[in-house]
């Protein structure tokens, strides 16, 4: 039974990661950055509290993405 669970657990991942792929390159959002670049990353509004901000700066510590 537990095993059929994490299953379809990483089955749902892999769907909802293909899905923001998709998603991300219809805004064309993939950038490459390079260590010490900032950036900015928009937190949806259902990941923040009203009172947080939309948007949050970072900085980029290592380009190594696991790709």
């Amino acid at each position: 039974m537990l095993i059929e669970i994490e299953r379809r657990v990483a089955e749902h991942n892999r769907q909802i990661q293909a899905q923001m792929v998709k998603q991300s390159w219809a805004y064309r959002v993939i950038i490459k950055f390079e260590d010490g670049d900032i950036a900015t990353l928009v937190i949806p509004s259902k990941m923040r509290l009203k009172t947080e901000s939309k948007r949050l700066l970072v900085r980029i510590l290592s380009g190594d993405h696991g790709q």
